[in-house]
């Protein structure tokens, strides 16, 4: 696809909006619809760790 992965990174945390291109492009090399890539039915709720790594 041609993407650095950090752009894909700022895609999934939401510091990057991802251009109807991009997902399109996503989608096609994934062989699934794009619609597929937006749907969160499927999405699993993690916690994550605090940065600094302390409570």
């Amino acid at each position: 696809m041609g993407v650095d992965r950090a752009y894909i990174s700022w895609i999934e945390t939401g510091r990057q909006n991802v251009t109807l291109l991009s997902l399109w492009h996503a989608s096609q090399a994934l062989g699934v619809r794009p619609a597929a890539l937006l749907d969160e039915s499927h999405v699993v709720a993690t916690e994550a760790a605090p940065a600094s790594g302390k409570l």
